[in-house]
């Protein structure tokens, strides 16, 4: 499986954030699936692309289900919800439920609302203005500026799938002290994170399948982080810092 993810393919041409992405590509081409006309440049945000996009989604859910369990009545939330890649399979297992998709993505989220909220109304959608090097560079909040926006004790599941690989240390401390309010007793959280060697880092250098031109080869920081760009590196760990320890 493994070798099948870092097999080499073709990409797009690097760009440098999603604010670029959006102001090139144009919805001309879409991806069809469980009755919804997806389109592709808001598919290739969320990492997966077009290609693999359905093979993720109800991958995915199988995987939920296996895991940590999905009811019909179950509250979820989801951090990272990109273009419903998660919530257009969850919407049919979540019946008697609702949903809470989050994203800093704006365009994702108008996709979501006019589209996924229009035909289930229990599905909510949620934009996160958070400053973000690639996916939103204009924010105007920080990850430490983020209160989810649901009830103490209400919530039964909150998903992450790779939203942990792009924070600090300090940002998943945060989230996860939102996960222990929000959570009901028995509530779990799900969130998925790199298992990095030597063969899997020297792979994802060599093959690059994003089109971030992300290479990570400044290696780990003081707080074991694998960098792509030092600059805001810096940037982003002091204004953290200083948000959370004076």
């Amino acid at each position: 499986m493994l070798a099948n993810l870092l097999k080499p393919k073709v990409r797009p041409a690097p760009v440098t954030s999603t604010a670029e992405l959006e102001g090139t590509e144009k919805c001309t081409e879409f991806l069809e699936y469980a009755g919804f006309s997806i389109p592709h440049h808001l598919i290739n945000l969320t990492g997966s692309g077009t290609d693999s996009f359905i093979i993720n989604a109800e991958g995915q859910l199988a995987e939920l289900r296996d895991k940590i369990g999905i009811e019909p009545h179950y509250s979820v939330v989801e951090i990272g919800c990109g273009v419903g890649r998660s919530a257009i399979p969850l919407a049919d297992v979540l019946t008697q439920g609702t949903y809470l998709g989050i994203d800093i993505i704006e365009g994702s989220i108008a996709w979501n609302l006019a589209n996924i909220s229009k035909r289930y109304p229990n599905f909510r959608f949620v934009h996160f203005d958070v400053k973000d090097d690639l996916h939103n560079p204009a924010g105007t909040m920080t990850t430490m500026d983020v209160t989810i926006p649901v009830n103490d004790s209400s919530v039964d599941r909150v998903i992450f799938w790779s939203v942990f690989t792009h924070l600090f240390e300090v940002e998943i401390s945060h989230y996860l002290r939102e996960c222990r309010r929000i959570l009901k007793p028995n509530g779990r959280v799900w969130a998925s994170c790199f298992v990095i060697t030597p063969e899997v880092l020297a792979a994802a250098r060599s093959t690059d399948l994003t089109q971030w031109a992300l290479s990570f080869r400044n290696e780990p920081d003081a707080s074991g982080c694998y960098i792509n760009n030092l600059d805001v590196q810096e940037a982003q760990s002091d204004t953290h810092l200083k948000r959370s320890y004076g």
